[in-house]
């Protein structure tokens, strides 16, 4: 059910939205992060939208803390914008774009190490 749900969200190709991620090394580790901590899924309501997913949703802000190094109120706060924007989903995973641009930065660094190895 939750795939169904969110199949058009993970469509959607705006860009305007990633500049939170492009900006700020946090919110990639933040968004990583998401997608590592545990979580418990409800069934979700007949007719449910990308909401009612949330809702359905159970996880621990502190594991997110944990996994960030940042503060709680931080995690909440930034945990909220990102998943407003659409750049997190409520089955764990990351916007396509995001991951985009986490493999573009970890392929730029690799390419750096192995200039520094020559």
């Amino acid at each position: 059910m939750f795939t169904e749900i969110l199949e058009p969200y993970k469509q959607e190709k705006s860009n305007e939205n990633l500049a939170f991620v492009i900006e700020n090394p946090k919110f990639e580790l933040l968004a990583l992060a998401w997608t590592k901590i545990p979580k418990k899924f409800k069934t979700p309501p007949p007719n449910a939208d990308l909401e009612k997913l949330w809702e359905c949703v159970e996880f621990d802000f502190v594991d997110l803390e944990r996994a960030t190094n940042q503060p709680l109120l931080w995690v909440i706060n930034m945990f909220d914008l990102l998943r407003r924007h659409n750049l997190i989903y409520p089955d764990g995973t990351m916007a396509p774009a995001v991951v985009g641009i986490m493999r573009g930065r970890i392929l730029q660094k690799l390419n750096m190490f192995k200039g520094e190895l020559k």
